[in-house]
């Protein structure tokens, strides 16, 4: 790697986890970087992600644990949506209340 800013680690959307070095024009996925960076062949850097991570061999995520956060996650974001639909509902009705024009109901 070389110049500030030649490479770069997608953290979320669609290619989260893909990098990319622009200098070289090498890209992948994080194993392919761990390739890279130490060498070795896929088994080998699945092997040093699982240490690195602190996952004995027989470690299995919990998806219940991960579905949970997920959940979450999309919870939290549909509350921010919602503040923000309520928020521009709130602009929209104060600038028809704060009008000097006249509004007919029938």
């Amino acid at each position: 790697m070389g110049r500030k800013g030649s490479f770069s680690l997608a953290l979320t959307g669609p290619k989260r986890g893909q990098w990319f070095d622009h200098e070289t024009g090498e890209g992948g996925d994080l194993f392919a970087l761990i390739q890279r960076e130490r060498g070795g062949d896929f088994p080998a850097a699945k092997a040093w992600a699982r240490q690195w991570l602190g996952w004995g061999e027989g470690y299995k995520p919990d998806p219940t644990k991960a579905a949970l956060r997920r959940r979450e996650c999309e919870a939290k974001q549909a509350r921010q949506a919602a503040e923000e639909a309520a928020d521009e509902a709130r602009r929209i009705a104060e600038g028809l209340w704060c009008t000097d024009s006249v509004v007919a109901v029938f």
